[in-house]
């Protein structure tokens, strides 16, 4: 080529009319292949301007357009081409009169003239050229830009074949690619098929790109298409997209399958799958051969993505029984990041419905790892876009939750000395998800196209008695009648109890020197259940915010559990008979009641404390100011997003709390809560957050009606009854199930005034005989209802990453020849998601745990073992060391900034272990050697 940079046939035109003489009146260019677009005007490289006359095979309006144009004084360029549509021989003498006016030789513009204006010395294939003209006009700069390397291998040869330039096409067309990528001249059929197989699947080749790529490879092949190792590759007039997938399944399924030595294992997948476009039974031999040399070329998992596409539900069904067996061989292909996702999607959805229909009695071992894949974590993140992979993360997530609730559901509840025990181990156990985990892991399988599945789901989770929703109501109802009794024991000894919600403000704030120096800002989630802040807030604070000092802690709301009893106790420190202003005088004013428990003095009120109700709306935003000058020391803020979703919301709540999500996170297209706190609040400022009860679902069945006759008779009217408390202590002769009685003591016009309570226990709800239902209500006993956070945080400064081990005992007792579960957690006290390693290991070498995942920050994670009791004593009766348990070594490492693993001193841990030994024991082994006397 004479040129550097190759040119279109536009510039091609341009440059050749630019050489023709100035007195040039007219000029005539050949572009049967309509690789020209030009208007009724064209320039030259000169600024010439030439009046083009086109011809595409209407003589009259050509001669019409010529008339026209010889009247002005621009040359005329006359175009000769084809119409639309037409590739038939051009026909052009109707106007040979026209045509001999031409001066000078005729502009080649057709696809073979212009290949030989950038390859004057090379035949092309004719009918390849013209059938990818528009691919080789389009690509002509990549073309010659791959040209060096497609020279490196057959020089400069006058001819060139259909392959070679398909191979150039695909070249330009895919630039990172080289000539190995296309060319399969390999020597041995399965390396041969190996790279053609990878060469179809590879992610770039689109559905118009497989006949190019096709051709090359069979002009590529040192193989003839008859010949047996090969013929099974393009059966003549076979779909080549149906190929590649079918092709791709049929490898990636023998691979999988739980016997791929058997000599039937191709016939089997023949007859199972509808194999279309190739005989497998073909490959014979070379099959596993394949399998290896595409392994080993890396292209594996395009094979794989591309099975996808053909492993539908119907066709895995029908070969099951050929899929990994085993309890252990499902596990470790769902673990494999690797794993075909249909596959796996077919597995976890079947172990779904053998569940739900009973076909099993439990879950697999391996569905509770199943949430540790990385793509339930990108699931949840919004990053997974293609339908397949939400599908196989969503129903990764279902049956992990599902797992784990079922699991937890069948342990038994410990006994519990106090109500802070109870508390404790609620959060610690996790139990406060299970209701919002049962109404995620149903919305979950509803989000999936899976019509059977809906109905499944549906079945084990929502109807009553035994569906899940129902067993879980049952196992909370008894922790609300352990908490029951504790309030019952010493109701008075409960509300001033060390973790009521009097006590948060006095631990989080007014210890020691905490405020001194420091804005402090106090967040009130209004009507915020744990599972919210644990499953939805929290871990969208702690992106911005970190725990100070270790302070997340849960907390009891006051009794009765409704919010102008519980967020006017929790903001004085004080229950009612205390709530007093400045003056000694009763008030039920928040904004002094929060000033007076923080320790704030009268003269100070007014400068430094700002109280704002409703603090997401707009006006509330714009009463705060929106600069660091306009704070105050002490900012109150309500926020009621879950408490006015609680009373209006009619569905679960698991939507209820997206809801509060993405009024976290956005606010009607403005900026959202999180974003806007971060904005005001300034680094060295303290951040309590709290809320001041939760809410409990209303299930129709639980409704207990009071009826208006029997209002009349004790002189109340319907008023006094609410969905979750009764404004009256309720005669014992009326049905009204088991509830707790607490007196509510507050000053009133200067006087006394006691109100008693009558609030149900776990499930039980009051309906007024002419009131409508609702599906959420607060001011009863429950755990949903009455535990709630105390956290104190800060703005994050500086990322720090740090796991640390939770809960774990110094010393370990178990009894000899039987089991105890070891309980302990891990916390992330840092304030970035952290990978962690975790391992039990006993000094007999036992591996007792071994764990891994990853932990967002300020999360908690439960772990237990199993510890059993090895004994074994010499003839005096002492324990054998090497045969003995006697120490159990834990061992937590964790990800640094730098994504390094580290073991630090503080994730080493030696558990000392006690095994008592039975009573009376004989040694029938030290017994042996008499029987040889």
């Amino acid at each position: 080529m004479s040129r550097k940079r190759p040119e279109g046939p536009d510039e091609l035109l341009s440059r050749q009319l630019a050489a023709r003489p100035l007195g040039t009146r007219c000029a005539l260019a050949l572009d049967p292949d309509r690789l020209v677009d030009f208007g009724r005007t064209l320039l030259d490289e000169t600024g010439r301007t030439w009046e083009t006359v086109p011809y595409r095979g209407d003589d009259v309006a050509t001669r019409r357009t010529w008339e026209h144009a010889r009247s002005g004084d621009e040359p005329i360029l006359l175009m000769l081409t084809r119409p639309e549509g037409d590739d038939g021989p051009l026909d052009a003498s109707g106007i040979a009169d026209l045509i001999s006016r031409a001066e000078g030789s005729p502009v080649d513009l057709s696809i073979v003239g212009y290949f030989h204006s950038l390859f004057p010395r090379v035949n092309p294939p004719v009918s390849a050229l013209f059938e990818h003209r528009r691919a080789f006009v389009e690509r002509v700069a990549e073309i010659v830009k791959a040209y060096p390397r497609w020279k490196d291998r057959w020089g400069e040869p006058d001819n060139w074949s259909r392959g070679q330039f398909l191979a150039i096409l695909l070249m330009a067309r895919f630039p990172n690619w080289s000539l190995d990528d296309l060319w399969c001249d390999e020597e041995s059929p399965w390396s041969f098929a190996a790279h053609a197989l990878g060469l179809l699947c590879h992610p770039d080749v689109g559905l118009a790109d497989l006949p190019a790529v096709a051709e090359v490879i069979w002009e590529s092949a040192r193989h003839a298409r008859t010949s047996d190792p090969v013929a099974w590759l393009f059966v003549p007039g076979a779909d080549l997209e149906a190929f590649r997938e079918e092709a791709a399944a049929f490898l990636v399924l023998r691979d999988l399958a739980s016997s791929p030595a058997s000599p039937h294992l191709d016939t089997l997948l023949r007859v199972k799958l509808p194999l279309t476009t190739f005989d497998p039974e073909a490959l014979g031999e070379i099959a596993a051969r394949i399998t290896t040399a595409i392994k080993d070329s890396g292209r594996w998992p395009d094979l794989r993505r591309r099975a996808e596409h053909f492993l539908t539900l119907a066709r895995l069904s029908k070969i099951a029984d050929l899929l990994p067996a085993g309890p252990e061989a499902p596990a470790r292909l769902l673990e494999s990041e690797s794993a075909p996702r249909a596959v796996c999607a077919f597995m976890i959805r079947q172990a779904l419905l053998d569940r739900f229909y009973a076909k099993a009695e439990g879950w697999p071992s391996w569905a509770r790892k199943l949430d540790r894949h990385p793509s339930v974590e990108q699931f949840s993140r919004g990053e997974l876009t293609d339908p397949s992979e939400r599908g196989c993360a969503v129903l990764r997530e279902a049956a992990a939750i599902l797992s784990w609730m079922e699991e937890a559901l069948a342990q038994d509840v410990p006994d519990f000395a106090s109500a802070e025990e109870l508390l404790d181990w609620y959060v610690a156990q996790s139990r406060h998800l299970l209701e919002f985990r049962v109404a995620q892991a149903f919305a979950l399988l509803e989000s999936i196209d899976d019509s059977a599945m809906h109905e499944a789901a549906h079945k084990f989770v929502m109807v009553p008695p035994e569906g899940l929703r129902y067993r879980v109501r049952r196992y909370t109802d008894q922790l609300d009648r352990r908490l029951a009794e504790f309030i019952r024991r010493d109701t008075h000894a409960f509300q001033y109890g060390k973790r009521s919600a009097l006590r948060i403000i006095p631990d989080l704030l007014r210890t020691g020197r905490r405020m001194v120096g420091k804005r402090v800002w106090i967040l009130v989630m209004d009507g915020m259940r744990y599972d919210t802040w644990d499953a939805v807030i929290r871990p969208l604070l702690i992106e911005h915010f970190q725990v100070a000092s270790g302070l997340d802690r849960a907390y009891f709301s006051l009794l009765p559990s409704k919010t102008d009893v519980a967020r006017r106790g929790l903001l004085a420190a004080a229950i009612g008979k205390d709530w007093k202003n400045y003056s000694g005088f009763p008030t039920k004013d928040e904004r002094v009641l929060a000033a007076r428990a923080l320790g704030i003095s009268k003269h100070e009120f007014d400068a430094k404390v700002r109280f704002v109700a409703e603090a997401e709306t707009t006006d509330a935003r714009a009463k705060m100011g929106y600069s660091p000058d306009d704070l105050r020391d002490i900012n109150v803020l309500i926020y009621p997003i879950s408490d006015d979703l609680g009373h209006y919301h009619n569905d679960t709540l698991a939507a209820l709390n997206e809801k509060v999500r993405s009024q976290l996170v956005s606010q009607q297209g403005m900026r959202g809560i999180i974003d806007d706190l971060r904005r005001r609040v300034q680094p060295t400022d303290l951040v309590l957050i709290t809320s001041d009860h939760g809410f409990q679902e209303l299930f129709a069945e639980d409704g207990v009606t009071i009826s208006a006759a029997k209002l009349y008779k004790q002189g109340k009217s319907e008023e006094d009854v609410a969905y979750r408390y009764l404004r009256f202590e309720a005669p014992a002769d009326w049905a009204v199930g088991e509830f707790v009685v607490v007196h509510w003591e507050e000053q009133v016009s200067g006087k006394k005034q006691v109100t008693h309570f009558t609030l149900p226990v776990g499930a039980s709800w009051y309906q007024r005989e002419k009131g409508k239902p609702a599906r959420f209500a607060h001011g009863g006993i429950s755990l949903a209802e009455m535990v709630i956070p105390g956290v104190l945080m800060q703005p994050i400064q500086q990322k720090a990453a740090r796991v640390e081990l939770l809960g774990l005992p110094t010393d370990f007792a178990v009894k000899e020849d039987e089991e105890q579960t070891l309980t302990f957690e891990i916390i992330n006290q840092g304030n970035v998601a952290a990978a962690y390693v975790l391992s039990v290991r006993s000094n007999l070498g036992q591996a007792m745990l071994d764990r891994k995942g990853e932990l967002p920050p300020g999360k908690r994670e439960t772990f237990s073992c199993k510890v059993f009791g090895q004994y074994q004593a010499d003839l005096n009766r002492e324990p054998i060391r090497e045969k003995t348990l006697t120490v159990l070594n834990v061992k937590l490492g964790h990800g640094g900034l730098d994504g390094k693993m580290v073991w630090p001193n503080y994730g080493r841990e030696t558990v000392r272990v006690t095994v008592r030994p039975k009573p009376t024991k004989i040694d029938t082994d030290a017994l042996k050697a008499f029987d040889e006397l």
